[in-house]
């Protein structure tokens, strides 16, 4: 899609939570995720808050990035409907 002015509109993005806690002392814990994802070709956004860290990926990608996750060490993450509606 386009807009007006020309540019590109990215698609629908899935969003991960990543179901671990860490304290703020804990170095490369985003490194290792977007890492993992880049080296299965998924492009990232992250979004940190207090609490979580969030990764989305083009919905496309979703499985992929989630079993890059997994590799990697990261927990599978959890369905929840708040945060994705499908069963």
């Amino acid at each position: 899609a386009a807009r007006a002015d020309g540019r590109g509109i990215e698609g629908a993005f899935a969003v991960i939570r990543l179901e671990i806690s860490l304290s703020f002392g804990a170095p490369g814990f985003l490194a290792r995720a977007t890492s993992a994802c880049a080296e299965v070709g998924v492009n990232v956004f992250v979004l940190s808050t207090y609490s979580f860290d969030y990764v989305l990926v083009p919905e496309s990608d979703r499985k992929t990035a989630i079993d890059a996750l997994t590799r990697a060490g990261f927990p599978a993450p959890k369905r929840n409907s708040a945060h994705d509606p499908r069963p």
